[in-house]
Parts: C-alpha cells; sequence; structure tokens
C-alpha cells in the first residue's frame, strides 16, 4: 500500500493547512486594522499660538486657531486626519465619570479614557506622566487611534491636546504635536 498515507503522516498537513489560514486571517485583520490613508513623513514644522498655549505642528497639517483653541486637519484626509488644542476642564472631566475632584492628572486622562469607552468603541493603550507633570496617552477608539497631552495649569484648570487619525503610521505626526504642545507663561 504504497502511496497511502497513514493518519499519523496526514496530521501534519493538516496542521499547516490551519496554521495557513491562521496566517491568512491574522494577516485580513492586520489589513484591516490599519485601514485608512497612510501618514506622509513628518517634514518641517509650524507653530501657531491661542491665549495659554502654542502648539508646533508638522506643517503640511492646516490649522485654524481661534482665541481659546486651535485646530488642525491633514489635507490627506481632513475628516479623520484631524488634531485640537484647548482648555481643559479637569474637575468636569471627574464629574462627568462620576468620580471625586480634585484628582491628580493621569487619573482625570484615565477617567476621559474610560469616559470615551462607555460605547465600548475606546482603549487606553498607554498613559505616562512626563517630568513636567503633564500626562501622555494613547489609545484605539472606534475609527482610529487617539493621541493625547494634558498639562495641568492651576487648580482644575488645564490644557490639552489629542490627535485622531485612523492608524498607527500617524504615530510620529501625533508626537510632534504632544511635543511641541506649551502652555504660555
Amino acid at each position: 500500500m504504497r502511496g497511502v498515507a497513514s493518519a499519523s503522516q496526514q496530521r501534519p498537513v493538516a496542521s499547516l493547512h490551519m496554521v495557513r489560514r491562521f496566517l491568512v486571517l491574522l494577516l485580513g485583520f492586520a489589513v484591516a486594522c490599519s485601514s485608512g490613508v497612510t501618514a506622509p513623513p513628518v517634514g518641517e514644522l509650524a507653530t501657531v499660538c491661542a491665549d495659554q498655549f502654542c502648539v508646533s505642528y508638522p506643517d503640511d497639517w492646516d490649522a485654524e486657531p481661534g482665541e481659546t483653541f486651535v485646530t488642525f486637519s491633514h489635507p490627506s484626509d481632513p475628516v479623520t486626519v484631524v488634531a485640537s488644542a484647548s482648555g481643559v476642564d479637569m474637575a468636569g472631566v471627574m464629574r462627568a465619570g462620576g468620580e471625586p475632584w480634585p484628582a491628580p492628572p493621569d487619573r482625570v486622562v484615565r477617567t476621559f479614557w474610560r469616559l470615551l469607552d462607555e460605547g465600548g468603541s475606546a482603549g487606553l493603550g498607554d498613559i505616562e506622566t512626563r517630568d513636567d507633570g503633564s500626562v501622555a496617552s494613547e489609545g484605539s477608539f472606534d475609527s482610529g487611534r487617539l493621541w493625547t497631552r494634558m498639562i495641568p495649569v492651576e487648580g482644575p484648570d488645564a490644557v490639552g491636546i489629542e490627535v485622531r487619525a485612523p492608524n498607527g503610521s500617524w504615530a510620529d505626526h501625533a508626537a510632534a504635536f504632544l511635543d511641541g504642545f506649551t502652555i504660555l507663561p
């Protein structure tokens, strides 16, 4: 009975077939998770200021400053590749989350992410308290990635910036915004 494989000889082929199917599914999942426009390299930086802060940002973004806020969009996808900077009421975030105030800035950021996730569409990936007392975070939300940085000013007052994009290829752009976000004296 040459040419007929035993059951033990067939199992590795079946396992190999299942591994291949798994890898194809995994690749499909990875492609689906990284959908959307891919970020170009970060070029030169420009700076724009509002009454409490300044933001250095990649100069291929469009900036629309207001007196107390600045909004940004990237021309490759001005609906989903956006950023904004404005004042933040830390006590208001904590009240909205049913949490007591006062609270440390990292707890305010965690409460912000919990509020975002109330619909089950956001998840905090990483949080970092920086040497200057600001808190940076990154994670996912229903239509992509979100990066934030909040700088406490005084009492419940803070300023914050967020960058939203469809995938992680925008991380270098987000880093430029977050690192270039400063409060005015």
